[in-house]
């Protein structure tokens, strides 16, 4: 159960972290 919850925390901050860094390239 924590492994999927950590496993979706990672996904979720990777995205933002993309998000950001393709808005920040502008």
């Amino acid at each position: 159960m924590k492994k999927v919850i950590g496993f979706v925390l990672i996904l979720l901050f990777s995205t933002t972290l993309f998000a950001q860094e393709r808005c920040g390239t502008t």
